[in-house]
């Protein structure tokens, strides 16, 4: 236990030893993050912007995007439909609202059709043109319904309806969708820094070897185990005051509202971080060069970052790659996260926690395996 500590200890004063690395594994990450949280925030409060497809080009359709226009909310966009995909993917409207060709008729016949709604950022972003458009509908369907069916019946009562002003009480209800999504990019940045710092930590291990020190501490009663170990150790205290003080000025100085509770956010982001710290770990087992770990921090960080949802949703990969994804600990951190901030509980989430907890044993595991194996004496540059 006595090494152990002294071990960790050493390579604790080594690492800070320099107060560069001071910036590069806190004041650094935690000042990026700062300055997404700046940037995006002030996006966040922005109207929305609504792509439209009218195939039906009635005053019904017409009229609905008046009325939703009204709301204040959404700034609205004619789109062509065969650069539905295009817009929605790129980001240049939020979701795009088609309406159906026929749509006038539907309302005569009192079955109106489907207004569709394509985005790519869940019901979470959607959820508020859906209450709009189906209240604008049903006033329509309950008009066809009062008037029997009688068109021109119909037509005087919607008149009469739109003379009046469609009449709209708001309630000052925040939209938080977009706070949602942001924050689980700005927090997705956030897990590639926990992840390039891990690694860059783990690479003391090779700097050892290089200089023989890992050898001939290997060669007395102190095992690869107990080594590594205390490298993980050193690495968890460095992760937990990243997450400590980034989710302390995200809520306490910045009062941005992540909509997941303090210490549930510590919590997963730790369990992420214990998984960083496992893969620095493999990394270098597998290393036999700073250029070869530089090399396949890489390969690893940024790819796997891409696939398990840091950058967008996982929803908009094709279905390959989104089944591929479930075997990332970035993208059940992330839909963690997303789960929280849709009302499920801490409890609702423990798969997403005993499998982050799993990928960490196994990657560990791996890594004191692969170390232990290679104990002999060889040529690091």
């Amino acid at each position: 236990m006595r090494n152990f500590i002294n071990i960790a200890a050493n390579i604790f004063k080594i690492t800070f030893m320099k107060k560069g690395n001071i910036i590069i594994y806190i004041i650094l990450p935690i000042a990026i993050t700062v300055a997404l949280i700046s940037v995006l925030g002030n996006h966040a409060t922005s109207k929305i912007t609504m792509g439209i497809v009218d195939k039906d080009k009635t005053v019904y359709s017409t009229n609905m995007f008046e009325y939703i226009k009204s709301t204040g909310k959404f700034v609205i966009k004619e789109i062509n439909e065969y650069d539905i995909s295009d817009e929605v993917a790129s980001g240049n409207v939020d979701f795009a609202l088609v309406i159906p060709e026929h749509f006038g008729e539907s309302i005569y016949k009192c079955a109106p059709e489907t207004v569709d709604i394509i985005s790519i950022k869940g019901q979470e972003a959607t959820v508020w043109i859906e209450n709009y458009v189906n209240y604008y509908i049903k006033n329509l369907n309950d008009m066809c319904i009062a008037s029997d069916g009688n068109r021109e019946v119909f037509n005087k009562m919607y008149n009469n309806y739109k003379k009046n002003g469609f009449k709209l009480i708001s309630n000052p209800v925040k939209d938080v969708s977009r706070n949602k999504s942001i924050t689980r990019l700005i927090i997705g940045m956030f897990i590639m820094f926990i992840m390039m710092s891990s690694s860059v930590t783990s690479r003391i291990i090779i700097k050892d070897k290089r200089r023989r020190t890992y050898y001939r501490i290997c060669s007395s009663p102190v095992s690869s185990r107990t080594y590594v170990l205390s490298n993980a150790v050193v690495n968890i205290v460095i992760v937990f005051i990243q997450v400590i003080t980034i989710v302390f000025i995200i809520e306490k100085i910045m009062k941005y509202q992540t909509y997941v509770p303090t210490i549930q956010m510590v919590v997963i982001l730790m369990c992420f971080g214990l998984n960083a710290i496992a893969i620095g770990m493999l990394i270098t087992a597998f290393s036999n060069s700073t250029g070869t770990a530089s090399i396949m921090t890489n390969l690893i960080t940024t790819p796997t970052c891409m696939l398990g949802g840091c950058f967008w949703p996982v929803g908009i990969m094709p279905k390959t790659i989104q089944k591929i994804s479930n075997f990332i600990p970035q993208t059940w951190t992330i839909d963690a996260i997303k789960k929280i901030q849709r009302g499920s509980s801490f409890w609702d989430v423990r798969i997403n926690i005993f499998v982050l907890l799993g990928f960490a044993t196994m990657f560990l595991l791996i890594a004191i395996y692969k170390m232990k194996k290679n104990n002999k004496v060889n040529t690091f540059v």
